[in-house]
């Protein structure tokens, strides 16, 4: 009965039963009109952010603290993209339109801009190749740069003219992985320099985002205007997974705690986080802050996922927990009993008291099961049947809760039950 009064609390409102819902926590960033973009979980514990606009580094505790380091001089000669934990234990990151890799150390202060030799490079996203240099895209310059963390760079130019390169990964085989938007390709290329294979991707114009190294040795992608969530061998075969939220555009992408990778739904009217597992179940929380553009995500040191949002300029954090639930009604060839039938992919990295309940018109009225479960990792797969009557259209709520009641995720689907005779 408490889990029932405090679902319904939780869902008075019959929108709040029809919706994802997770426990979002959001900290503004001080300076207005930042567009904080990259976010990543530095060497003491805290989370480095870059301001494009506000032409700052930041940093942010898991207790909300934030602090910012100005770059100096206005956004034009700077504007920091994206952040990265470098060899030596200091934060590296790019400046897309002055052209510069940048080194901050943990204590704040900015060592080194190094100037790229080709102008108007566009350096976006960094990353740390098996050699022990950084590599990084350089989107107008159509290269791929190296730098060591001496500050020597090299430029490998791509052969694809305007092949626009984005996202950039060091592969679990020890090449370099780098999306083209303008291409429309996943490319490999040794620490050589080296482009060995090009990747086209099923749909043109997908507009890859991210890439990065997931889980049993596969690259994972973001596709923005393809709406999809990609999963790569590296042998170059691709599956692909369509987010439940039309248009939604998954831009950052990042491996949690969970064993799960998440990604943010940028376009601004859909504005959510996403999950998917390794076999392509798909859950998705809206953010409390409407319209704000989240951008890049990453794993922190407290079983959380944080995450940069642009046009919010806050810096959001969620829990890593989500349900993966798909649920449908059947009835037994003799008899007619009906029956629901659920498969969960449940994934949480703290102990909750897991609750499934049914709603008719947004009101708790038959509560399927609630028990405490252990924080899975990786998710664990679950499979659940529930004899039920004939009742209609009715609202599946599954969520995993606090011992005091208070939600840490949970999610819901519309089921048809059909009607009693």
């Amino acid at each position: 009965m408490t889990r029932l009064i405090a679902l319904l609390v939780l869902c008075a409102g019959v929108l709040c039963a029809f919706q994802n819902q997770s426990a979002i926590t959001e900290y503004d960033v001080p300076t207005a009109n930042s567009q904080p973009e990259s976010i990543e979980l530095g060497p003491d514990g805290a989370l480095w952010f870059t301001e494009t606009a506000g032409n700052k580094i930041g940093r942010i505790t898991t207790a909300g603290v934030i602090t910012e380091y100005p770059l100096g001089g206005p956004a034009k000669t700077g504007s920091p993209w994206d952040i990265i934990i470098g060899p030596d234990g200091a934060m590296w990151f790019t400046e897309t339109l002055g052209s510069k890799i940048g080194r901050i150390t943990t204590d704040g202060v900015i060592t080194n801009e190094y100037v790229i030799p080709t102008p108007n490079s566009g350096p976006r996203r960094i990353v740390i190749g098996q050699d022990g240099a950084m590599w990084f895209t350089e989107y107008t310059g159509n290269k791929i740069g190296r730098i060591t963390t001496a500050g020597a760079i090299t430029e490998y130019p791509i052969p694809t003219p305007n092949s626009t390169p984005a996202g950039i990964a060091s592969g679990p085989d020890g090449a370099i992985w780098f999306n083209e938007n303008g291409g429309n390709r996943i490319v490999r290329m040794t620490t050589e320099g080296v482009i060995t294979n090009q990747y086209p991707v099923p749909m043109p114009h997908s507009v890859l985002g991210q890439i990065i190294p997931g889980p049993h040795g596969n690259l994972w992608i973001t596709e923005n205007w393809n709406n999809k969530v990609g999963r790569m061998t590296t042998r170059g075969l691709l599956a692909e997974w369509p987010t439940p939220s039309r248009g939604s555009v998954p831009t950052g992408l990042g491996v949690g705690p969970d064993g799960a990778l998440w990604f943010t739904e940028w376009a601004t009217n859909v504005n959510q986080i996403g999950r998917i597992t390794t076999d392509g179940i798909i859950s998705e929380f809206p953010i409390p802050t409407a319209a704000s553009e989240p951008w890049e995500i990453v794993a922190g040191p407290d079983g959380a996922l944080w995450f940069a949002e642009y046009t919010g300029n806050k810096i959001g954090r969620i829990p890593a927990c989500a349900l993966g639930m798909t649920v449908f009604y059947g009835t037994e060839f003799s008899g007619g009993t009906g029956f629901l039938n659920f498969t969960f992919s449940l994934g949480t990295t703290t102990s909750a008291v897991w609750t499934t309940t049914l709603l008719q018109n947004g009101v708790p009225s038959q509560q399927l099961w609630s028990e405490t479960v252990n924080p899975t990792v990786p998710p664990t797969n679950i499979f659940k049947a529930y004899t039920l009557s004939p009742m209609g259209t009715v609202q599946v709520v599954s969520g995993l809760y606090q011992s005091d009641g208070t939600v840490i995720c949970s999610e819901s689907q519309t089921v048809n039950t059909g009607t009693a005779n």
